[in-house]
């Protein structure tokens, strides 16, 4: 098995359906295979998602779980073993945006409830009038455009 530092060439012969089957039958070593295999790329597609080192890495964490416990959920049919590996982190990457934007959302809620109700006086300059503006749009959207957007 190479180690992920190498890249990976055209000959290499790894089936991915293959470990994905052994991970449905419980081995961890074919879990390991694959996470050997393709973490540094499966990384990179979270990054680019998320936007955040630590965060990524915790998708990635949370995604090879999600590969584990889910391996019997593959379909041939439906398409390669690898593509759906991926499939998985990008999923995985865009839920945990959905949820930092529901997050601000929520957060600017009851920043404005504070303001209202307890009088808050806050310099209204043409910066800090943009703070927060983007969750408050997202919010306004219907989820299907806002998840579009996202």
């Amino acid at each position: 098995m190479k180690p992920v530092t190498e890249p990976i060439n055209a000959s290499d012969t790894f089936d991915d359906e293959s470990a994905l089957g052994a991970c449905v039958r419980g081995d961890p070593e074919a879990l390991r295979a694959v996470y050997d295999r393709e973490a540094r790329w499966l990384l990179g597609v979270a990054l680019r998602i998320v936007r955040d080192r630590e965060t990524a890495h915790n998708v990635l964490q949370d995604a090879f779980q999600q590969i584990w416990q889910r391996a019997g959920s593959y379909r041939r049919a439906l398409g390669s073993a690898r593509g759906w590996i991926y499939t998985v982190v990008r999923h995985r990457a865009l839920d945990e945006v959905r949820r930092a934007v529901r997050e601000i959302a929520v957060g600017d809620e009851i920043e404005g409830y504070a303001e209202t109700q307890l009088g808050a006086d806050r310099p209204q300059d043409a910066a800090h009038a943009d703070v927060g503006m983007l969750p408050r749009c997202l919010g306004a959207l219907d989820e299907h455009k806002r998840e579009s957007i996202v």
